[in-house]
């Protein structure tokens, strides 16, 4: 169930997202978008590692590193990377903060600390 859920958000978030602000995406980011997009799952990773060293303070980066985070059940990892986009992203895209606080609820919601994801 969990599984099936996760799946959905993670579809939800790629196709959403990548309407939403293209000007906001590197070249890392697109690549691992489309690693992504065809379960490379360790080339995203890469990808995003890359993006993160290169620009630390980028929230979208580490947005997009939650999410496969969390895809990949690391939800540890998703947490931190989650907390970092949310302090990152500015508060006037709107957009993309709220598909942070998703994710941030979402991965709550998973380990099952349901009070922090209300």
């Amino acid at each position: 169930m969990v599984r099936n859920v996760l799946v959905v958000l993670f579809a939800w978030l790629f196709s959403s997202t990548i309407v939403i602000a293209q000007d906001n995406e590197s070249y890392n980011i697109k690549r691992a978008l489309e690693a992504m997009d065809n379960k490379d799952y360790e080339k995203a990773n890469e990808y995003l590692t890359d993006e993160i060293k290169e620009y630390p303070n980028n929230g979208y980066a580490w947005l997009w590193h939650a999410a496969l985070n969390m895809y990949v059940d690391e939800y540890g990892d998703a947490l931190s990377d989650i907390n970092k986009a949310i302090n990152k992203i500015s508060k006037r895209d709107k957009a993309y903060i709220g598909i942070a606080y998703s994710i941030r609820a979402r991965i709550y919601e998973t380990v099952d600390n349901i009070e922090k994801a209300i």
